[in-house]
């Protein structure tokens, strides 16, 4: 490939992902409107390595919860050991729960089956990536470089029952549980 075919190709990978983050922050844009959002909508991305211009948060959070929050404001990535500190959050991300981790999601898990939050055999189906990703970015859906993974959204109850029913109109929907 000649220098100016590699030229034309960072080009065009640019253009690229300009036209994706406009389309994502136009889709952000309709769901926080439609949804009566109070809070835009939140990208998660999964990544092999730290995605270039994106500042890496400094760690000291409680829970993989209190990087959603964060990511609502702001973008940013976190390499997997600084979410190992929330044991479900760990787990749902795919953390084998070994070492410390799985007495204290054991135990955690108890505590939610002694609460009435789950129910004793349910947490055979909490989800939960079968490979962890190596760094996890975060940030309002269209600030990051690269296409969200999952996209999370902070719904009051009518909010969540327009989007329940649209996630079921498509052909290809997946059933909700």
């Amino acid at each position: 490939m000649s220098e100016r075919q590699r030229r034309f190709h960072r080009v065009a990978l640019c253009v690229r992902r300009i036209d994706m983050t406009e389309e994502l922050r136009t889709i952000s844009e309709q769901l926080t409107r439609q949804l009566g959002l109070d809070r835009p909508p939140v990208q998660v991305s999964y990544l092999d390595a730290p995605p270039h211009g994106v500042p890496e948060h400094p760690g000291g959070v409680p829970s993989v919860c209190t990087f959603f929050a964060f990511g609502a404001e702001k973008p940013f990535y976190a390499g997997l050991e600084k979410h190992a500190d929330c044991e479900i959050g760990a787990f749902v991300l795919g953390i084998p729960p070994g070492g410390e981790l799985g007495p204290r999601l054991m135990a955690t898990i108890g505590a939610m089956q002694k609460e009435g939050y789950l129910n004793p055999g349910e947490e055979a189906k909490v989800p939960h990536n079968a490979t962890a990703p190596r760094f996890v970015a975060y940030g309002p859906l269209g600030s990051l470089p690269m296409p969200p993974t999952n996209v999370l959204l902070f719904v009051k109850p009518q909010g969540a029952m327009l989007a329940v029913e649209a996630a079921g109109a498509g052909e290809d929907a997946k059933p909700v549980r």
